[in-house]
């Protein structure tokens, strides 16, 4: 599993990250101009697996549940647009790892 967290920290975040996200663990954050991206890595009990849990959230909008965002703390439960990261037709999708 220290593997996977190594190659999820290496595209997402090491060295302001491939994709530009900050974070660590699970939660991952990138602030655009107007808006916030949200991932959020769900693993399998097992480790074998997760779901990639994505967010978006307008700037200055207060959160899902109605608070004031403080942006380095945003999550991607918090935002306002939700989505799981599937496959075309597939209501649900577990990556496997490796």
């Amino acid at each position: 599993m220290d593997d996977d967290r190594h190659a999820r920290r290496k595209l997402l975040h090491d060295g302001g990250g491939a994709l530009g996200f900050k974070g660590g663990g699970k939660d991952f954050i990138r602030v655009r101009e107007s808006v916030l991206n949200c991932i959020n890595l769900q693993t399998r009990r097992d480790g074998s697996a997760c779901c990639v849990n994505l967010g978006l959230h307008p700037r200055g909008l207060p959160s899902a549940s109605g608070h004031a965002v403080l942006e380095s703390k945003m999550r991607q439960v918090d935002c306002e647009l939700k989505r799981r990261l599937t496959l075309v037709g597939e209501a649900d999708r577990w990556w496997h790892f490796g």
